[in-house]
């Protein structure tokens, strides 16, 4: 049940994961950013978002291998 619902916005969701096995998680500063990330990640990914930058993407395949294409 614990795992079933999503913590509210003001609580930390490690903590929930703690509670859940029994000891707590160690967290370790990011390299690059001011965020906490768990000390025994196997991968971590950092980066930056720019708000005044956009790029278009795609496209990207769907499911069982076409692209999508507009209506004509």
């Amino acid at each position: 049940m614990l795992l079933s619902a999503a913590p509210p916005a003001w609580h930390d969701e490690y903590n929930y994961a703690s509670a859940f096995l029994g000891h707590g998680i160690e967290m370790v500063k990011a390299e690059t950013c001011d965020v906490l990330v768990p000390a025994e990640c196997e991968i971590i990914i950092e980066g930056y978002v720019s708000a005044d930058k956009s790029v278009a993407e795609g496209p990207f395949g769907e499911f069982p291998g076409y692209l999508p294409t507009s209506p004509a």
